[in-house]
């Protein structure tokens, strides 16, 4: 069995001929009171509704395309040039809290330019004023296309605005003409399509307050992907809605709260009512006075074949369903829907239920039901009355792009509930208007009061539908209409109908086929207009970040950059400076030491204490038997006075490497940046010569053994006494050549004398050594006299007596002499070509570590202003990248609201209008 398809099919030329004379049918049968219409008009009729819709069609369906490119470039440009922030707008003003039992914030006056605070999810903490601009404005369009009017939402920072906008009045429309096109639904501080909703899918009834507060503990980039999941869902909507625009089938969706008479109404439409033997209503959709449909169910015309019940299998779609396709489903009897409505849950896939049209007496005919109306395949789907579980279900069926209409079933005794109320606010982000059906009106005694309390609540819920109540809000009692429908001659019993409910059917039709732009365009279109207010705010609330964001770059550039390039220019004198430091400490560390040890050596090799400063004294003469531990005792300290004056320069040398120290701070000063982070180290000179190395280095005079052990030279230097007489000797060659003078007795006297004096002279210690040997040279002379040479043995005797007397006497002077100049010669002399001297070795590692010390403050300084120039370089350069990225991501979010406005105009006039 082959459910009936219309003989429209898309035209975008000339409207099919079989298709308006179904119109014009419908017309004839749906107004049933004026039978005096030509039939020419009719038809005529027909073909401008064809003609109307097809346009409108073809329209919408290029706006969603083009909707289909800028949300996929939107969610690229999302994904791989920009991360896209999700906008909160809280009015700058205290807003009075809505009245009791108003479920929804009072909405700003439309054409007005209001202050508002403009914050994001992932910074809800940073807010700026910008002014939002909500407008539903009459555009003229290109020149063949009628005028429409559009929805617009846009943000411009505060200071951007001129103050001529500021005092520009708010657009308004023409007086006496309501606005039966867009009422925007979504409130001005937020979205109604890309709302963001961790709860639930497309467009969640949860309060918006829980979502924010989750989504304000997301960081940006998971709230960019929550977008783009966003974007992607309604690129997918989109799709469908193309389909189902192109589509020549609708579907009814009859819903309600839990025993309303939704089923009672289906049976009311179908002409499938009536009574069982005990006096029960009853029909093809079960009826009770408790709940009982407990899954939706969805009933198609059929024409020729028999009637019959599909169940759809588990785990098969609803897009899977194939009427051809057996395996799909199972095929039960019409009589066992009962059972299988009241057995499954809301949850399960829809029952398919094909009828066909009932005509008992064929010389009577009925009009056709809404099911066999000869243009569209419609189908009606009666749903679950509503509770907490069955809300969500119902609510995603109800954005399903196929279905076109929605009738709401409301108890006259209980007006709507507060699920209904929940439903309807959800429901109407794209099912603007309603068919809202108050059954059991009849029950009712004070009807007016009724009547007044449900379009009061219609008029809060759902605007649109108020607008249009005459058309869309009945107030009837299906079931008696039910029960007439089990009459023998249909025809009669629909005459005798009320007139409540023939307007109901009357309006009905109308909406779904002779309104089809409405009824099957119209929904397409509302989630259009407010997805492209949604992309129009969320653009135009990015191209303010972007606008921050690209001046707060250019400001970060003007800051930095030129710190950047001045400290490259400071670059290479930096290093000059710190280069000059390290050789400058060296030289004069070395300069100092140098003098201060050959200070030391001399003062040494004269007998004396290396320091004067040294808390040392020279040890007491112990006399000739310990003459010896007198040696050793002399030198052990003199090498403590030298190892003292060793410490003296190391002092020296820390205040000279303190003093470049703080040249190089100084150095650092005047070259770094003033927010750059100093060193935390300071330098401390004690730490200076601490290492073991360096202490073995300077203690080191105790532990060789040429300066400690003592020699019989440091008693009596035999080799030293050599040397002197060697060069008195040399220094007396000038008087070889001169005539020996005849010495004569008196020479003799003479020589006697200066002998006799040299050796009181020594027996005195009033000359020195060099007076004796002159006086025993002159001597010499004298012994060539043969008259002297008498005198030879007494006077050579008294020399060697008073020579040795001299020595011994002179043994606490010349022990130290002796002593010191052993020891300046073994630190003055090198044991090898290649060694150095204990002087440029103690030279070498004053000055070594002293440029050490520099050297690793010169090292820090220059990783600090490295470190700060690559840092600073890094920022001019991500600041510059930051600002061509805000540019283009300005040009590129103006870009999206020129295309916005364009899509506007692709729509052209509205089904509504």
């Amino acid at each position: 069995m082959q459910p009936h398809r219309s003989a429209l099919a898309r035209s975008t030329t000339t409207p099919a001929p079989a298709a308006v004379a179904s119109v014009g049918q419908s017309l004839a049968s749906t107004s049933m009171r004026v039978g005096d219409r030509d039939r020419e008009e009719i038809q005529e009729q027909g073909e401008r509704v064809v003609r109307e819709y097809e346009e409108t069609r073809d329209r919408l369906a290029k706006a969603i395309d083009s909707s289909t490119y800028l949300l996929a470039d939107l969610r690229n440009f999302n994904e791989s040039e920009w991360t896209v922030r999700y906008p909160t707008l809280t009015p700058v003003h205290h807003v009075e809290e809505p009245p009791a039992g108003i479920l929804h914030r009072p909405k700003p006056k439309r054409g007005k330019t209001v202050s508002m605070s403009l914050t994001f999810a992932d910074q809800p903490d940073c807010a700026q004023e910008v002014h939002v601009e909500q407008t539903v404005e009459q555009r003229e369009e290109a020149p063949g296309r009628p005028a429409r009017r559009t929805f617009r939402r846009s943000i411009t920072a505060a200071q951007s605005r001129s103050v001529a906008q500021d005092t520009a009045e708010p657009a308004t429309t023409e007086e006496g003409t309501s606005d039966n096109t867009l009422d925007p639904e979504a409130d001005m501080d937020g979205f109604s399509i890309l709302r963001l909703d961790l709860s639930l899918g497309h467009a969640s009834s949860t309060p918006q307050g829980t979502a924010a507060t989750l989504i304000t503990s997301l960081e940006k980039h998971s709230i960019s992907r929550l977008i783009s999941s966003r974007l992607e869902s309604s690129l997918v909507h989109l799709s469908q809605l193309n389909a189902r625009i192109m589509s020549t089938s609708s579907r009814v969706l009859v819903t309600g709260d839990l025993n309303a008479g939704k089923s009672t109404v289906v049976n009311a439409l179908l002409r499938r009512g009536g009574v069982d033997e005990f006096g029960w209503p009853q029909g093809v959709m079960p009826v009770d006075q408790q709940p009982l449909t407990g899954r939706f169910v969805e009933v198609y015309g059929v024409t020729g074949e028999g009637e019959e019940v599909h169940v759809v299998k588990q785990g098969v779609k609803d897009g899977e369903y194939d009427r051809t396709n057996t395996s799909t489903y199972d095929v039960v009897k019409v009589e066992d829907l009962a059972t299988l409505v009241a057995e499954q849950e809301a949850s399960a896939p829809p029952l398919k239920v094909y009828l066909q049209q009932r005509n008992a007496d064929p010389s009577c005919p009925a009009p056709p039901t809404i099911l066999h109306n000869g243009i569209l395949d419609i189908s009606l789907i009666d749903a679950p009355g509503l509770n907490r579980d069955v809300i969500p279900t119902t609510e995603t069926f109800t954005r399903s792009p196929s279905i076109d209409v929605v009738i709401f079933v409301v108890s006259a005794a209980n007006h709507f509930t507060l699920s209904a109320k929940e439903f309807i606010l959800a429901a109407g982000q794209e099912k603007a208007r309603m068919f809202i059906v108050v059954n059991r009106f009849d029950e009712v005694r004070d009807k007016e009061k009724c009547r007044r309390a449900v379009l009061e609540q219609i008029k809060t819920l759902s605007p649109k539908t108020w607008a249009e109540r005459d058309e869309l809000v009945h107030f009837v009692d299906s079931a008696k209409v039910a029960i007439r429908a089990a009459d023998e001659r249909p025809a009669v019993a629909v005459d005798a109908l009320d007139d409540a409910f023939i307007h109901l059917e009357q309006s009905l039709r109308s909406f779904v086929l002779l309104n089809r732009a409405k009824s099957k365009l119209g929904p397409a279109e509302t989630y259009l207009t407010h997805l492209l207010a949604d992309v129009e705010l969320l653009a135009s609330a990015n191209a303010v970040v972007a606008t921050n964001e690209r001046a707060v770059a250019r400001e970060q550039v003007e800051r930095v950059k030129p710190v950047v390039e001045a400290m490259k220019r400071g670059q290479d004198g930096l290093e000059e400076r710190l280069d000059e430091e390290e050789e400058q400490v060296g030289d004069e560390v070395r300069l100092a030491v140098h003098q201060g040890i050959d200070t030391a050596l001399a003062r040494i090799a004269q007998g004396r204490l290396a320091s004067p400063t040294a808390r040392l004294t020279m040890p007491s003469y112990p006399g000739l038997l310990g003459v010896w531990d007198y040696a050793q005792e002399v030198r052990r300290v003199m090498l403590k006075s030298l190892e003292h004056a060793v410490y003296t320069l190391e002092e020296e040398t820390k205040r000279i490497t303190a003093r470049h120290v703080g040249n190089v701070v100084e150095a650092g000063d005047a070259h770094l940046p003033a927010d750059v982070e100093r060193s935390a180290r300071v330098f401390n000179p004690d730490a200076m010569f601490q290492a073991k190395q360096l202490v073995a280095s300077r203690v080191g005079l105790g532990t060789r053994t040429d300066l400690v052990h003592v020699s019989i030279s440091d008693i009596l230097d035999l080799h030293h006494q050599v040397t002197t007489v060697k060069s008195v000797f040399m220094s007396n060659k000038a008087d070889k050549d001169m005539p020996l003078l005849n010495l004569s007795s008196l020479g003799s006297s003479l020589s006697a004398v200066t002998l006799l004096t040299g050796t009181a002279g020594i027996g005195s210690s009033l000359f020195g050594l060099k007076t004796l040997l002159d006086s025993a040279v002159g001597l010499g002379d004298v012994f060539t006299d043969k008259t002297s040479r008498r005198w030879a043995g007494p006077v050579v005797g008294a020399v060697v007596l008073g020579s040795i007397i001299w020595i011994i006497h002179d043994l606490p002077r010349a022990i130290p002499i002796n002593v010191g100049r052993h020891i300046s010669h073994s630190l003055t002399s090198a044991t090898s070509a290649e060694d150095s001297t204990w002087s440029d070795a103690q030279t070498d590692r004053l000055a070594r570590e002293a440029r050490k010390v520099i050297r690793l403050a010169s090292w820090d300084l220059r990783e600090r202003f490295r470190t700060a120039l690559e840092a600073r370089g890094q920022v001019v350069r991500e600041a510059e990248q930051n600002e061509r990225k805000a540019a283009r991501a300005v040009d590129w979010f103006h870009g999206v609201e020129a295309r916005v406005v364009d899509i506007r105009g692709e729509m052209g006039k509205s089904v509504f209008n």
